[in-house]
């Protein structure tokens, strides 16, 4: 298993993978190369620099600056990419096929507004979006601080229940806010995946494997 598609009603222009262990770390240009012919893409990704920031660029914007974490695009084969090791990446498009981004998302982007800056690039209504989740930390893995659940819970209401007591900290269920997010502004259709990056092995974990770990791809492009 290379690669996963997502679970998800999209129109059949909209093409999306994420990439799996066995596509390499895709934070390494050789692997970059690799991805480009296995999946056949139709132009070389828009590859960010990301920092937990909630810059979204569209390919005209990143001629001069790749620093961001959300890219978007209304142009055909122009491929928008973001890296995972644990944080969500987030993919968007619309039922007529004419938008799409992909984001990455933590709980510093999270909380930053990475979901709200990216939907603004998108000139279709909030409704007629598709957003999935892909493979990310589970709620059950992912311990946070005191601090951490206090940032999160100013940010978003309704998710007492995605923050929950483990021992002497918090388990936070970081898809579960993002989808509260996005359904907050108004995209009704979100889909989420099972996979867990920490507990499966087939995924690069930052959380498990601490500074060695290497980074999975989520693409996404318009035919």
């Amino acid at each position: 298993m290379k690669t996963i598609q997502p679970h998800w009603p999209a129109p059949q222009r909209v093409h999306a993978y994420t990439t799996t262990r066995l596509m390499g770390n895709l934070a390494i240009q050789q692997n970059r190369d690799e991805l480009k012919e296995k999946l056949q893409l139709p132009n070389e990704p828009l590859w960010l620099m990301q920092t937990h920031s909630a810059i979204v660029l569209n390919e005209q914007e990143t001629l001069n600056n790749r620093n961001a974490d959300a890219l978007y695009t209304n142009k055909t084969q122009q491929v928008c990419v973001i890296l995972t090791a644990d944080c969500l990446p987030i993919l968007l498009c619309d039922q007529a096929a004419q938008e799409i981004a992909a984001v990455h998302a933590g709980w510093r982007g999270l909380v930053n507004g990475i979901i709200e800056n990216t939907l603004q690039k998108f000139t279709a209504p909030s409704e007629t979006l598709l957003a999935w989740i892909g493979p990310h930390i589970s709620a059950t893995q992912y311990e946070i601080g005191a601090d951490v659940r206090n940032i999160l819970l100013e940010k978003a209401i309704q998710i007492d229940d995605a923050i929950q007591p483990h021992r002497d900290r918090w388990l936070a269920n970081l898809s579960l806010i993002a989808s509260r997010i996005l359904q907050q502004q108004g995209i009704k259709s979100v889909y989420i995946s099972d996979y867990c990056t920490f507990q499966d092995k087939n995924f690069f974990s930052y959380r498990r494997d601490g500074e060695k770990a290497g980074r999975q791809a989520s693409l996404i492009w318009l035919a």
